[in-house]
């Protein structure tokens, strides 16, 4: 086996660093957990990608799927229920029991003494805004999130939240928003680091310059590490994969090369599939030799439009209601992502971070226009119970004009 990742991908290379936690009894967080989040992130990275085909595009699905869970703490009516289709679950209290479970991951990473995981989350409320009774209590779905009251008119708020990130991605990501508007009235930032060492180290002296094939222009050189021995890996239908463990076995990071010519899906929802299935795909040890280059990846944009393409549409619009937060009537803005990942020979660090940006909004619901002038169905019910009085399809009005 020789696996040299060498060249550009044909449709799109990434890497995943990919978290199994396995299912265990009390309160560790198990695969199902965390799945809707990161489900909602894969989503986003294929909606970017598709767009940004020939350009490196990495995403933390951890991380922006932990920002868009506190979000959806303060979501009502149908935005929540939105919520919960996007994240798989059902029910209000399956996005408090969601929230929960993402506090319980974020305890059982740190206690890993193997690498070095941190997650963090904060929720920036103007200090002209009314907190809802559920921030003034201490919303049980955001326990563990850290709660500042601030001064939007402030020119200084912009760098007390670029600090709160800064510190919490140890440096790596110093800035994640920049001048807010003047009508702000909620951020909700979340941070994410990972440090650790490979199991398996490169060898420094085997580490040579190679050409790597960019998708447009002349081929690039960089410097190729090289790794011999068994690995987990496998090549099924000219896709290859291998995975590198880092100390502990606990997290791995796992490298796919589809063929040259291999056409990426056209589709968002195809892709997804497609990264879900080769996060997930069995790898077996196997003797190989593997060249990888060293890494420094940098990326960042707005999730808004990928959100709402994947799920979140009115969560992302001037109909969303966040009731839950304010009363005040207020719209997601901006959803600022950074993402720093970066590998040597001697293992992986890397950082995200997420930045929602709510603003004051005016009532921005469009009058409607229903003309009932064909045949239609008609309910009449009791909301409390949901016993129905009259229930019928109506083909004819029954009344005539004039009469």
């Amino acid at each position: 086996m020789s696996t040299q990742v060498s060249r550009a991908f044909g449709a799109l290379l990434f890497m995943l660093a990919t978290v199994f936690a396995a299912s265990a009894a009390g309160k560790r967080p198990g695969v199902a957990q965390v799945a809707g989040p990161v489900a909602l992130g894969e989503r986003v990275l294929a909606e970017a990608a598709i767009k940004s085909a020939d350009t490196t595009v990495l995403v933390s699905p951890l991380n922006a799927g932990r920002a868009m869970v506190t979000l959806a703490q303060g979501a009502s009516g149908a935005t929540q229920v939105e919520f919960q289709r996007a994240f798989r679950v059902k029910g209000r209290a399956s996005l408090r029991r969601l929230a929960r479970s993402m506090q319980a991951l974020k305890t059982d990473l740190a206690a890993d003494k193997d690498v070095t995981t941190s997650l963090a989350g904060s929720l920036w409320l103007d200090q002209a805004v009314r907190p809802a009774p559920l921030l003034r209590n201490g919303a049980p779905g955001l326990r563990g999130i850290e709660f500042f009251r601030e001064n939007f008119a402030d020119a200084g708020a912009t760098g007390r939240i670029n600090s709160w990130v800064d510190r919490n991605t140890r440096g790596m990501i110093p800035e994640i928003v920049d001048d807010l508007p003047a009508n702000t009235a909620l951020v909700i930032a979340d941070a994410l680091y990972f440090k650790g060492k490979w199991l398996a180290t490169f060898d420094p002296a085997k580490t040579r310059p190679a050409s790597f094939r960019v998708p447009k222009g002349d081929p690039v050189m960089v410097p190729m590490m090289e790794q011999q021995g068994r690995m987990a890996y496998d090549d099924t239908n000219g896709v290859q994969a291998v995975a590198l463990a880092f100390m502990g076995d606990r997290f791995e990071a796992r490298f796919v090369l589809p063929p040259a010519d291999a056409v990426a899906p056209a589709d968002a929802a195809a892709l997804a599939s497609w990264l879900s299935l080769q996060r997930t795909r069995p790898l077996a040890p196997t003797r190989g030799t593997l060249r990888l280059p060293r890494l420094d990846l940098a990326w960042s944009g707005d999730l808004m439009d990928a959100l709402s393409a994947a799920g979140l549409q009115r969560a992302m619009s001037p109909r969303a209601s966040y009731a839950g937060f304010t009363r005040t009537r207020i719209s997601v803005s901006k959803v600022s992502h950074k993402v720093v990942f970066k590998a040597d020979e001697t293992g992986a660090e890397g950082a995200a971070a997420t930045a929602v940006v709510a603003t004051r909004s005016m009532d921005m619901d469009e009058p409607f226009t229903m003309v009932l002038d064909r045949p239609f169905w008609l309910f009449v019910q009791d909301k409390r119970t949901g016993a129905v009085l009259f229930e019928g399809r109506v083909s004819d009005p029954g009344t005539r004009a004039g009469s």
